[in-house]
């Protein structure tokens, strides 16, 4: 059971400390990103499974795709409660 949050928690941090608030770019995703809202985190999403899908791998950079679908819709979920993202 200890695994299965610490997945989820281990993308979470990914994501605070290198996508959103900074210039990010990976030779596999198709721009850089500088992800300040709700909506560009989405677009960030969206380019990290189409990648993901299109070259049939389950995984980027240690993380599942199941994973980063899980958070994806977690974190879409409370934009719909969240004003001016």
């Amino acid at each position: 059971m200890r695994t299965s949050t610490r997945k989820p928690t281990r993308l979470i941090d990914f994501i605070r400390e290198d996508v959103v608030g900074h210039r990010f770019t990976d030779d596999r995703l198709p721009r850089t990103y500088e992800v300040q809202s709700f909506s560009d985190l989405n677009a960030w999403f969206a380019d990290v499974l189409r990648t993901m899908e299109q070259s049939n791998v389950e995984s980027w950079r240690t993380h599942h795709i199941a994973t980063i679908r899980k958070i994806r819709n977690r974190l879409s979920n409370m934009r719909n409660g969240v004003r001016g993202w």
